[in-house]
């Protein structure tokens, strides 16, 4: 399973230790599984961030450079990922 959350601070959760909130599910999910505390992304940006991890392109060359660009499968071009490219989704 792989959890990605969206402008969440690590800071605010009880895994990471916050004692003034409450995050039942996700402290389990963190004692049961992995949890990583040094990570980086390849833009700050959350939809090319996504497509970037689960594709493993580049932002801008066939992936998707910015938030709020479409993705088409097939037919090359700046905002297209070939069927040819294997995708953990």
């Amino acid at each position: 399973m792989l959890v990605t959350i969206d402008t969440l601070r690590a800071d605010r959760l009880g895994t990471y230790g916050n004692a003034t909130v409450a995050t039942p599910n996700m402290d389990r999910l963190a004692r049961e599984g992995a949890v990583a505390l040094h990570t980086s992304v390849q833009v700050p940006l959350t939809r090319p961030s996504h497509v970037s991890l689960l594709s493993g392109l580049y932002p801008g060359r066939e992936a998707v450079p910015v938030n709020g660009t479409t993705l088409a499968l097939g037919g090359g071009g700046i905002h297209c990922i070939t069927q040819q490219v294997p995708a953990i989704a």
